[in-house]
């Protein structure tokens, strides 16, 4: 006999089905008011959008693009008093320096050691036996294109102020976007130890000095005075200044030492794309009486490196006509 607990009937199946049913219809249920709810979407908040205290990145290439347009226009607005190069002339520069070989002839820890300096030397002697016209009466034993009395211009400048920076932009085409290292460059300050010169295109000779004050000797600074008060090839100085620097102590007596020997000088202010305050850059200019020298020098300004802020390398043109025009060779 199968016991009947194990099966459910459909009476007792149909009395359960209507109690639920019952019980259902007298629950309420309160339906919330959608009038009066604010459905619309949370606003976030992108971290990334705009960060804080940080400009968006466009407004940042703007203001940097902006900015260097106000300093590339210095090299004309600071130097009124010159004559401003023509189009031609500075296709011509321009062509010359893209075009020209640059060669290294000599470094010299001693001025005295300087070739044409030594066939000097030589000559006194020979002179003083027998008189002679010519530059180099008797056999000097030094090639004649190291003697051959071109004329020199020489870069000055402290310690990793990127005197062979500039020298290795002259010669570079400004279609490069990688500079020609005609003169070994380093990030360490004092890399520089003696007087190097470059023949360019065999129209002139650039001398690289050992920067001045940290890292450099009294050895080096007696090399480049005994160059500066006795070099008879030298045309023109240039002092290198880094933008980002400003003006030391030790810039100024260079200056005062320059006036001082009547030699002609310009100032290079290298690296102004790193400066963020242009304002406080033309101040700190004008308080250095700079501009008030007898000898008024012209104001170049330059950047080294190309960067999205300075796609090219300004004020190169500037420096290759200053230097032309300082060896008459235009």
């Amino acid at each position: 006999m199968i016991c009947r607990r194990c099966f459910n009937t459909n009476s007792t199946l149909s009395r359960d089905i209507d109690l639920i049913k019952n019980i259902v219809s007298k629950t309420r249920v309160e339906r919330p008011n959608t009038s009066k709810l604010n459905l619309s979407k949370p606003q976030t908040t992108n971290p990334r959008a705009n960060p804080p205290h940080h400009q968006p990145r466009k407004s940042r290439i703007r203001s940097r693009l902006n900015q260097r347009s106000e300093w590339v226009s210095f090299n004309t607005s600071y130097n009124k008093f010159f004559k401003q190069p023509t189009i031609q002339d500075v296709n011509k520069v321009n062509q010359f320096f893209n075009s020209t070989q640059v060669t290294y002839e000599w470094s010299a820890n001693e001025f005295e050691n300087i070739p044409s300096e030594l066939a000097r030397a030589r000559e006194l002697v020979i002179q003083a036996n027998r008189a002679s016209e010519k530059m180099y009466g008797g056999k000097t034993k030094i090639p004649f294109q190291l003697i051959n009395g071109l004329p020199e211009i020489l870069f000055l400048g402290r310690s990793n102020a990127g005197k062979s920076s500039i020298l290795n932009n002259l010669v570079t085409e400004y279609s490069r976007s990688a500079v020609v290292e005609a003169a070994r460059m380093s990030k360490r300050a004092g890399f520089t130890k003696t007087l190097n010169c470059f023949n360019i295109g065999n129209r002139f000779r650039l001398i690289d000095s050992p920067g001045y004050g940290f890292h450099s000797t009294s050895k080096q600074g007696t090399v480049t005075m005994d160059y500066l008060e006795s070099r008879k090839e030298l045309r023109r100085c240039y002092v290198l200044v880094s933008a980002n620097h400003r003006f030391t102590r030790l810039d100024l007596s260079v200056m005062e030492h320059l006036t001082s020997l009547g030699r002609p000088f310009e100032i290079i202010f290298t690296k102004m794309d790193k400066i963020k305050d242009l304002t406080k850059f033309e101040t700190m200019i004008k308080e250095s009486g700079i501009q008030d020298s007898p000898t008024l020098p012209r104001l170049i300004f330059t950047n080294s490196v190309s960067s999205p802020g300075t796609p090219k390398r300004y004020g190169i043109d500037h420096l290759r006509y200053s230097i032309f025009e300082s060896c008459g060779l235009i």
